[in-house]
């Protein structure tokens, strides 16, 4: 199996498809992972291998994604089915498929895993027969399967209009719906109306749906406070509407209160996430690009080391590269013009180096050379653009100075940087098993995961 692509695609949902089909125009290999054996995803979900009836019946929307899917697999794109993503790590998808393990290497990895059904407790909701509309609609998608009915609908969005037209057109008989918009929320959602006209078509589509079911099922609008009892083979939803306790019974309950982004492969590639407290749901955090945090590899060093970290994301930078996703820094070396007050001022409590060492080691290494150069001392780099920093540094060391002028110089530079000074503590005292070293280590894993 092919293991080198350029673009390695999560999901094949219409998204996905679409971003392989864009991908492959411009040459690019490209591979497409999904869990579902055919292309799809959840909006048009066997929608390939549906009959046109089948299509006809669930609607024009779903017929259209049959378009999506056929385009996409007759397209030089290369798709996975039945394949688990496990694991995510810079530039590489760890998956399992039919029994054995691959790992996928490509220069970019473009996750689009779409939406999953906004998870809303309320007593009863794990009773059997309840469920949620979409897995309602997966199921009449994937094995052409509906509940007998009566069918009681509680929530709210647009899925609950689809569920219902879908239901009416099967012949499902529906005890009623118990929406759960209140009045402020219609206002809101009438106030952007305006904006509703620029897209005719999604408009009068959503009207549609909404009349047919206001007039195809008793509706309960600003239900709340709502709970679930099941009695032998009947399920009664209880719930208020406008000050007036009701009851709804059926045989079978479909909740549904909108989809938020699924999170579970974002969340494996350790991205940034961010709260949306308008829709209240997380979501990666990306620029306007879509690109999110996670930039690959996180560079690390002590020391000289710290020194060479420096120096690298420098060259990195002047031959217009791609730049590490964060730099850790433990008692970095940055000027060998020991310049720094702390060469003087702490030579007498650092237990670890003194000053005729530091001479020695700079002979040995660049003896003639212009200590200035960013290539010996990157103190004296430009750092604008570089990454998230964090630098960690005892304040009995010799090379103190060397850190909080490094600090300094980036602060200036818009860098986002982070100063540790660990009081009582020697060059590199995370090397040794003492209690400020566990925690100076657990701030670096802390830093790491922000990033």
């Amino acid at each position: 199996m092919r293991t080198q692509w350029d673009i390695v695609i999560i999901v094949a949902g219409p998204a996905g498809m679409s971003a392989a089909l864009q991908a492959t125009r411009h040459g690019l290999s490209v591979l497409v992972l999904d869990r579902q054996a055919e292309p799809g995803g959840q909006i048009f979900r066997s929608a390939g291998s549906a009959s046109a009836d089948k299509r006809k019946q669930i609607g024009a929307d779903y017929a259209r994604g049959e378009a999506l899917v056929r385009e996409f697999r007759q397209s030089p794109a290369t798709f996975l089915g039945g394949a688990n993503v496990w694991h995510l790590a810079p530039g590489r998808a760890y998956v399992s498929h039919q029994g054995t393990s691959h790992v996928m290497q490509a220069r970019q990895l473009l996750i689009a895993t779409g939406a999953m059904e906004r998870p809303v407790p309320l007593p009863g909701w794990t009773l059997p027969g309840v469920l949620g509309a979409g897995a309602a609609d997966v199921l009449l998608k994937s094995a052409s399967m509906l509940p007998e009915g009566p069918v009681v609908l509680c929530g709210n969005g647009p899925l609950i209009l689809q569920t219902v037209v879908h239901l009416k057109h099967f012949g499902i008989p529906i005890a009623g719906v118990a929406l759960t918009g209140s009045p402020a929320s219609l206002f809101k959602a009438a106030l952007r109306m305006p904006g509703a006209l620029l897209r005719p078509q999604y408009l009068l589509h959503g009207m549609g749906m909404g009349l047919r079911t206001f007039f195809g099922a008793p509706c309960h609008p600003a239900a709340n406070d709502i709970s679930i009892r099941r009695d032998g083979e009947t399920l009664t939803v209880d719930f208020t509407s406008f000050g007036k306790r009701k009851s709804l019974q059926g045989t079978a309950v479909l909740l549904h209160e909108g989809v938020v982004p699924e999170t579970r492969i974002t969340r494996l590639a350790r991205c940034r996430h961010a709260w949306n407290p308008r829709q209240r749901y997380w979501h990666a955090e990306t620029d306007v690009w879509g690109k999110t945090n996670v930039c690959g590899i996180r560079v690390a060093g002590d020391s000289a080391g710290g020194n060479l970290a420096l120096v690298l994301c420098n060259r990195l930078k002047t031959a217009g590269r791609k730049l590490p996703g964060a730099l850790i820094l433990m008692s970095p070396w940055t000027d060998m013009t020991m310049s720094g007050q702390s060469y003087s001022e702490r030579a007498a409590i650092d237990p670890m180096l003194t000053p005729e060492y530091i001479e020695a080691v700079r002979l040995a290494y660049a003896a003639g050379s212009d200590y200035r150069s960013s290539d010996l001392s990157p103190l004296f780099a430009d750092f604008t653009g570089f990454p998230p920093t964090l630098i960690q540094v005892g304040d009995h060391e010799i090379l103190y100075s060397d850190s909080e002028q490094l600090y300094q110089a980036m602060k200036r530079a818009n860098v986002p940087c982070r100063l540790q000074v660990r009081e009582g503590m020697w060059h590199v005292f995370q090397m040794f098993p003492i209690r400020k070293a566990s925690v100076a280590i657990e701030n670096i894993a802390r830093f790491l995961l922000e990033q």
